[in-house]
């Protein structure tokens, strides 16, 4: 693009998306074998001898047909962005004036390939001229057209082009892919991303993220019921479970496997000896991920720029809680016994047997189904009641003082009397045990005697003085 007079920073912010005119594999690739980033770091710097056919700017703003590797795209007019990487601090991009000559932004060689074998290569792209900028609704589109040259550069084995991606109002980054296959005997590939639009007012671009690696058959990893994660709580009788690998054979013939294993993941390790397309996982506590390397031939299972991986199965297997209750203190015979349905540790269950409140019990939670917890047990004692005892009260004669009715038995038991003392008649009194204690009422009768009639006797006649006196009845 020409340069500019005046600048404009633009601070904006971008989203992304994924394009497929080209195409992208439809199944599961490998690890990456070659991947381009462009690095990180505070200002310009140039690529490598041969990797474009456009010149450095060196520190310039990039005019038409230049190109710098940089951080910002703080150059004209432009969208002011970061890089498409991920995490990047100061990440680097493959910033591009467009020359009104198509030209290579970046061509690289890739070795180590297996021979019929598919791949995708893909990357980031991102117009940097705004709609609303100075070039206005006349703004040239980026047109970038992906090639794949054998390793003598002079045989084009596949090609796309984006098409015209126009200017927008806010950045967007976009991602482009290309997918061929290596033929017999081929195991180096040349990658050319090219300009195939014209130069002039637009036509800027920044590149990120290209990405080579392979490109197989969609593998999916499921359970005996067709499903591709599985919870389960432990369980003793369960020592397995049996995964297969099922793919859809849209690029492959045959297949050769190789189980792995994580923990988080993203580290795998090879299990040994698992290499058919079904596994048993055992069932170890925890969540553990299981996945295929696969390719068509053997020999390449192992070989990285070969392989291709399945989506993972996630299996988590969870430790049985024990459930928590408190303790419930014992109650006397006859008493309420409440169990709770839910466990202090929230587990929810039912209890068997049937309360019983007449007798000691030991009862056993059973957790819902849902739950992942163990059967648990607890006592509820049940005291049967005491008879309180008390010494007799002897009889009185009515109007006399009873003492104090004792508020404790003499086994133990303390409690009250009813109703009042009265000692004008003979009355049962009834103790009533105070609460929390288990025991019976208790009846106790005090005698109230009523006074006989007076005593009468024979009338004595009168003595002279010194007289005996006969002796009184």
């Amino acid at each position: 693009m020409i340069q500019k007079i005046i600048q404009l920073l633009l601070l904006c912010s971008f989203v992304q998306t994924s394009y497929a005119q080209l195409g992208f594999c439809s199944g599961n690739s490998g690890s990456p074998i070659f991947t381009e980033t462009f690095g990180t770091g505070v200002g310009q710097s140039p690529l490598p001898a041969g990797t474009t056919t456009y010149a450095y700017s060196n520190g310039a703003d990039p005019d038409d047909g230049f190109y710098t590797v940089s951080n910002t795209t703080n150059y004209f007019d432009w969208f002011v962005i970061q890089d498409h990487t991920l995490n990047d601090i100061n990440g680097k991009m493959l910033v591009i004036n467009s020359d009104v000559n198509s030209g290579e932004f970046y061509t690289t060689t890739i070795n180590g390939l297996c021979e019929n074998t598919s791949y995708e290569f893909s990357s980031w792209l991102i117009n940097l001229t705004p709609s609303g900028g100075f070039c206005g609704p006349g703004a040239i589109p980026i047109n970038v057209s992906f090639e794949i040259w054998d390793n003598s550069d002079t045989n084009l084995l596949a090609s796309g082009a984006t098409g015209n991606i126009g200017s927008t109002a806010s950045p967007l980054w976009r991602q482009y892919g290309l997918v061929f296959q290596t033929l017999p005997g081929q195991t180096s590939v040349i990658l050319k991303m090219k300009n195939n639009g014209v130069g002039g007012c637009g036509n800027d671009l920044a590149i990120d993220d290209i990405v080579f690696k392979t490109c197989g058959d969609s593998v999916v990893i499921e359970n005996a019921n067709g499903a591709t994660t599985l919870e389960l709580c432990e369980d003793t009788s369960v020592s397995t479970v049996p995964l297969t690998a099922y793919p859809d054979f849209s690029v492959f013939t045959s297949h050769s496997y190789q189980w792995q294993v994580s923990s988080d993941g993203t580290s795998w390790t090879d299990i040994t000896g698992a290499t058919t397309n079904t596994y048993n996982a055992p069932t170890v506590i925890g969540t553990y991920y299981y996945r295929v390397k696969f390719a068509e031939f053997v020999g390449n299972v192992q070989n990285s720029s070969c392989n291709s991986l399945s989506d993972a199965f996630m299996l988590t297997i969870n430790q049985e809680e024990i459930p928590i209750f408190n303790a419930i203190q014992p109650i006397c015979a006859g008493d309420t016994i409440t169990l709770p349905s839910t466990s202090n540790n929230a587990i929810s269950g039912i209890w068997s047997p049937a309360i019983n409140n007449t007798t000691t019990t030991t009862y056993t939670f059973t957790p819902d189904a849902e739950e992942c917890a163990t059967t648990q047990t607890l006592t509820v004692v049940v005291n049967q009641p005491i008879t309180p005892s008390f010494d007799p009260v002897a009889p009185i004669c009515s109007g006399e003082s009873i003492s104090p009715l004792p508020t404790v038995s003499t086994n133990g038991i303390s409690g009250s009397w009813s109703p009042a003392i009265d000692n004008t008649a003979t009355t049962t009194y009834t103790f009533i045990p105070s609460a929390g204690q288990c025991a019976t009422n208790q009846s106790l009768t005090v005698i109230v005697n009523q006074p006989s009639s007076a005593p009468s006797f024979d009338s004595i006649g009168p003595i002279c003085s010194g007289d005996a006196l006969s002796p009184l009845p």
